[in-house]
């Protein structure tokens, strides 16, 4: 087997090869610090950094690593180099340092984990998508668009189609919010909706508004630091479509995948009548040199049937619901221990990490599989997850709890969506309230809170109703506020 050829300025490397990835982190944060630090000037100074080196072991034994947990220790490197501060006019040296730690750089185990604080944390490592506007059919059926804005510039959403009910659904984080209530509580009139997409589906979406679709949407369109309590119906309207203005993707990527969008002639034609497909099959009757496709729509049309065919059985076999990055939070949780385990069972099996292999079990399985990786494992991962859904799906159905739904989320199961559509918001509400409850007992049992801190929480609660009895201990009254609700995750911030 030939070896792959590195395209120029790239360094190819197995992600299994755990040294070869530490030194290059270590080498890139030296050089980051030469490249960022050094001869930089600051209100009439100037700092050289000189002889930048790692002042600790290269390597740490398992022994040494162990030891680390158990002492609560952070393990890491320390980067030192000579430090100069020079007079910007005089170019006098002001003060010298020989030897100074510039950094703690954290050590790189062969697990791909970082040791800090005694707890082992596992970054989850993943492709990610430029900003665009990405559409695909799902191996469901579904017709999904993909809004992946710049991170910071707004809330990254999905627009799903289901074949069968017709329903347009939209997707910013974990709500699932029905398309038309959102864009009618926005302003979008039916006249409009019509055009694009037709007299049919707008009835049928029509049929299922549900009002106060915008409160939802505020939540989550909205940063937390954003939100303004008892904002009106217009203000959060107003806030939203701020949001979705500021909201940045690349230029390039909508141009591949929209190019009828930055064509006047074609795009004010495509707004005024809605006619996506007349306008795709008619690309081949104005063909330019810059669009000149040799196969007629019927032709591409008929390829594209023949290659879903081949792939109709392993579709069938295997359709999460959740993509990888959905599921990246519940997975820190387990294995980072930046969480509670929400879901069903306390401690995962060893067999379950693939021999010691992947640090993130199935989730790593998973997201290798979505992004076009195939192995002699895939065909065991599949009959693993159709198990699971098989028998805990049923068990879910006989007594939906919170537990035991994100026990699905974990294997990439949507619990809400195999509710009745009139139950799925009210369960939402439980799952809320449960993973709530259990951040709290996770964080109140493995953090220690000084006196002041919990007399401002206790105040806090007695401010929201509970009944605090006088010379009962704080850590008592505490718990029994995050499991009564009166306390939550965001008062800890």
């Amino acid at each position: 087997m030939e070896e792959a050829e590195a395209p120029e300025g790239v360094t190819l490397i197995d992600p299994e090869d755990s040294d070869s990835m530490r030194g290059l982190l270590e080498n890139d944060f030296k050089g980051a610090i030469a490249r960022y630090t050094n001869d930089q000037s600051y209100g009439g100074v100037r700092l050289k950094v000189r002889n930048l080196r790692y002042a600790d072991q290269e390597k740490y034994s398992i022994k040494e690593q162990h030891e680390a947990k158990l002492d609560d220790k952070f393990l890491h490197r320390r980067l030192r180099g000579d430090v100069e501060l020079i007079d910007e006019e005089t170019n006098e040296v002001l003060d010298k340092r020989k030897g100074l730690t510039l950094a703690k750089v954290p050590y790189l185990t062969e697990r791909g984990t970082f040791i800090n604080n005694g707890s082992e944390f596992s970054p989850v490592m993943q492709s990610r998508l430029l900003p665009g506007v990405y559409t695909r059919r799902r191996d469901n059926g579904e017709l999904e668009t993909h809004m992946n804005v710049r991170p910071g510039t707004g809330s990254p959403m999905r627009v799903t189609l289901d074949p069968q009910t017709a329903q347009y659904r939209l997707k910013i984080g974990s709500s699932n919010l029905h398309a038309y209530s959102a864009f009618r509580e926005l302003g979008v009139s039916d006249e409009e909706l019509e055009k694009r997409w037709g007299p049919e589906i707008l009835a049928a979406n029509k049929a299922k508004f549900r009002p106060k679709t915008i409160d939802r949407m505020y939540n989550k369109a909205i940063r937390k630091w954003d939100r303004v309590e008892g904002a009106t119906t217009q203000d959060k309207i107003t806030a939203i479509r701020s949001s979705f203005d500021k909201a940045q993707v690349a230029t390039n990527i909508m141009k591949s995948n929209l190019p009828n969008l930055f064509d006047r002639e074609k795009s004010a034609s495509w707004r005024m009548n809605g006619r996506a497909v007349e306008l795709a099959e008619g690309m081949t009757k104005r063909a330019t040199t810059d669009f000149n496709p040799n196969m007629s729509v019927n032709e591409i049309l008929h390829d594209w049937l023949s290659f879903d065919f081949e792939l109709e059985k392993s579709a069938a076999e295997f359709s999460p619901d959740l993509e990888p990055e959905q599921m990246n939070e519940s997975y820190r949780d387990i294995l980072g221990k930046a969480g509670p385990n929400l879901a069903s069972i306390r401690d995962w099996p060893d067999h379950w990490m693939d021999d010691g292999k992947g640090n993130q079990g199935w989730l790593q399985w998973y997201d290798s599989y979505t992004n076009g990786k195939r192995t002699g494992e895939d065909d065991k991962q599949k009959e693993r997850w159709n198990s699971f859904r098989r028998k805990h799906v049923a068990l879910f159905l006989k007594k939906p709890t919170a537990r035991r739904a994100f026990a699905l989320r974990n294997w990439g199961i949507d619990p809400v969506h195999q509710l009745p559509e009139e139950d799925q918001d009210a369960f939402r509400d439980v799952m809320g309230d449960y993973r709530n409850k259990e951040y709290m007992k996770w964080y109140l049992n493995r953090h220690d809170m000084c006196d002041d801190s919990k007399d401002k929480m206790l105040a806090l609660a007695s401010n929201r109703g509970m009944d605090i009895v006088s010379g009962a201990s704080k850590d008592k009254l505490l718990m029994q506020a995050a499991l009564e609700n009166y306390i939550k995750p965001e008062d800890l911030i």
